[in-house]
Protein backbone atom coordinates (compact mmCIF):
# COMPACT_ATOMS: atom_id res chain seq x y z
CA UNK A 1 0.00 0.00 0.00
CA UNK A 2 1.21 3.28 -0.84
CA UNK A 3 1.93 5.35 2.21
CA UNK A 4 0.80 9.48 1.65
CA UNK A 5 2.36 11.57 4.09
CA UNK A 6 0.49 15.28 4.51
CA UNK A 7 -0.97 18.02 6.38
CA UNK A 8 -4.75 17.36 6.13
CA UNK A 9 -5.33 21.52 5.72
CA UNK A 10 -2.74 22.07 3.00
CA UNK A 11 -4.72 23.08 -0.09
CA UNK A 12 -1.68 21.35 -2.18
CA UNK A 13 -2.03 17.96 -0.46
CA UNK A 14 -5.56 18.39 -0.88
CA UNK A 15 -4.78 18.38 -4.60
CA UNK A 16 -2.29 15.22 -4.33
CA UNK A 17 -5.38 13.21 -2.18
CA UNK A 18 -7.78 14.23 -5.11
CA UNK A 19 -5.61 12.90 -7.91
CA UNK A 20 -4.83 9.81 -6.12
CA UNK A 21 -8.48 9.10 -5.28
CA UNK A 22 -9.65 10.14 -8.65
CA UNK A 23 -7.40 7.91 -10.28
CA UNK A 24 -8.17 4.94 -8.18
CA UNK A 25 -4.60 4.81 -6.18
CA UNK A 26 -5.05 3.02 -2.91
CA UNK A 27 -3.29 4.64 0.29
CA UNK A 28 -2.87 5.09 4.02
CA UNK A 29 -2.79 8.79 4.99
CA UNK A 30 -0.15 9.84 7.61
CA UNK A 31 -0.53 13.12 9.15
CA UNK A 32 2.36 14.57 9.44
CA UNK A 33 1.56 16.80 12.25
CA UNK A 34 0.85 13.79 14.29
CA UNK A 35 3.05 11.61 13.12
CA UNK A 36 6.44 13.23 11.72
CA UNK A 37 8.61 11.23 9.28
CA UNK A 38 11.99 9.54 11.29
CA UNK A 39 15.72 10.58 10.13
CA UNK A 40 16.22 7.12 8.43
CA UNK A 41 12.74 7.82 6.68
CA UNK A 42 13.50 11.66 5.98
CA UNK A 43 17.37 10.36 4.43
CA UNK A 44 15.31 7.69 2.45
CA UNK A 45 12.92 9.92 1.22
CA UNK A 46 15.65 12.65 0.18
CA UNK A 47 17.70 9.29 -1.85
CA UNK A 48 14.35 8.43 -4.04
CA UNK A 49 13.54 12.26 -5.09
CA UNK A 50 17.06 12.82 -6.25
CA UNK A 51 16.04 16.34 -4.82
CA UNK A 52 18.42 18.33 -2.59
CA UNK A 53 17.07 18.04 1.56
CA UNK A 54 16.00 21.92 1.42
CA UNK A 55 12.94 20.78 -0.80
CA UNK A 56 11.30 18.68 2.39
CA UNK A 57 11.82 21.90 4.51
CA UNK A 58 8.71 23.43 5.22
CA UNK A 59 9.83 27.16 4.30
CA UNK A 60 6.35 28.96 5.17
CA UNK A 61 6.49 27.44 8.44
CA UNK A 62 7.00 28.96 11.59
CA UNK A 63 9.99 27.03 12.55
CA UNK A 64 11.68 27.13 9.91
CA UNK A 65 11.35 31.03 9.89
CA UNK A 66 11.82 31.19 13.68
CA UNK A 67 15.17 29.61 13.55
CA UNK A 68 16.59 31.07 10.46
CA UNK A 69 17.17 28.16 8.61
CA UNK A 70 16.95 30.19 4.99
CA UNK A 71 20.20 31.87 6.25
CA UNK A 72 21.54 28.75 7.41
CA UNK A 73 21.05 25.90 5.56
CA UNK A 74 23.06 26.78 2.84
CA UNK A 75 26.38 26.21 4.93
CA UNK A 76 25.09 22.93 7.03
CA UNK A 77 26.02 19.74 5.61
CA UNK A 78 23.74 16.86 4.46
CA UNK A 79 23.53 14.73 8.13
CA UNK A 80 23.02 18.56 10.06
CA UNK A 81 19.95 19.68 7.27
CA UNK A 82 18.38 15.97 8.33
CA UNK A 83 18.90 16.40 11.96
CA UNK A 84 17.44 20.05 11.92
CA UNK A 85 14.56 18.60 9.97
CA UNK A 86 14.23 16.39 12.31
CA UNK A 87 14.06 18.96 15.57
CA UNK A 88 11.58 20.84 13.55
CA UNK A 89 9.20 18.27 13.11
CA UNK A 90 9.43 17.36 16.67
CA UNK A 91 8.67 21.16 17.39
CA UNK A 92 5.45 21.42 14.79
CA UNK A 93 4.05 18.00 16.87
CA UNK A 94 4.23 19.61 20.04
CA UNK A 95 2.61 22.73 18.48
CA UNK A 96 -0.20 21.07 17.11
CA UNK A 97 -0.63 19.11 20.04
CA UNK A 98 -0.81 22.65 22.37
CA UNK A 99 -3.12 23.85 19.56
CA UNK A 100 -5.03 20.89 20.18
CA UNK A 101 -5.27 21.00 24.08
CA UNK A 102 -5.67 24.86 23.89
CA UNK A 103 -8.91 24.29 21.64
CA UNK A 104 -9.71 21.44 24.37
CA UNK A 105 -9.82 24.67 27.25
CA UNK A 106 -6.26 24.01 28.83
CA UNK A 107 -4.37 27.36 29.48
CA UNK A 108 -0.86 27.55 28.26
CA UNK A 109 1.67 29.78 30.22
CA UNK A 110 5.25 30.76 29.88
CA UNK A 111 6.84 32.46 33.03
CA UNK A 112 3.87 32.56 35.07
CA UNK A 113 2.28 34.92 31.43
CA UNK A 114 -0.54 33.23 29.77
CA UNK A 115 0.73 32.15 25.81
CA UNK A 116 -0.44 30.95 22.62
CA UNK A 117 0.94 27.66 21.59
CA UNK A 118 3.14 29.30 18.98
CA UNK A 119 4.57 31.56 21.90
CA UNK A 120 5.27 28.55 23.49
CA UNK A 121 7.64 26.83 21.25
CA UNK A 122 9.27 29.72 20.29
CA UNK A 123 10.46 30.62 24.33
CA UNK A 124 10.38 27.03 26.05
CA UNK A 125 10.60 24.17 23.79
CA UNK A 126 14.00 24.64 21.94
CA UNK A 127 16.97 22.74 22.33
CA UNK A 128 18.98 23.07 25.53
CA UNK A 129 15.99 24.76 26.77
CA UNK A 130 15.80 25.89 30.22
CA UNK A 131 12.31 25.32 30.54
CA UNK A 132 9.84 22.48 32.25
CA UNK A 133 6.66 21.73 31.76
CA UNK A 134 4.00 21.49 34.59
CA UNK A 135 1.07 19.54 34.21
CA UNK A 136 -1.80 21.36 36.59
CA UNK A 137 -4.93 19.13 36.99
CA UNK A 138 -8.10 19.54 38.23
CA UNK A 139 -9.95 17.94 40.57
CA UNK A 140 -11.19 15.11 38.39
CA UNK A 141 -7.77 14.87 37.68
CA UNK A 142 -7.93 16.45 33.63
CA UNK A 143 -5.54 18.72 32.79
CA UNK A 144 -6.51 22.23 32.96
CA UNK A 145 -2.72 24.18 32.77
CA UNK A 146 0.24 23.64 31.37
CA UNK A 147 2.87 25.96 32.76
CA UNK A 148 6.54 26.01 30.95
CA UNK A 149 8.85 27.79 33.86
CA UNK A 150 12.45 28.88 33.40
CA UNK A 151 14.63 26.17 35.34
CA UNK A 152 17.83 27.64 36.65
CA UNK A 153 20.63 26.09 38.67
CA UNK A 154 21.36 27.52 42.44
Amino acid sequence: MNKFICYPKCSTCKKAEKFLQDNNIDYELRDIKLNNPTKEELDNFVKLSGKDVKTFFNTSGLVYKELGLKDKLPNMSYEEKLEVEDMEAVREHMLARLEQMRRSGVELFVDGQEALPDEVISKAVQENSQYMADYVLDDAGIIEQVRFDRVTRK
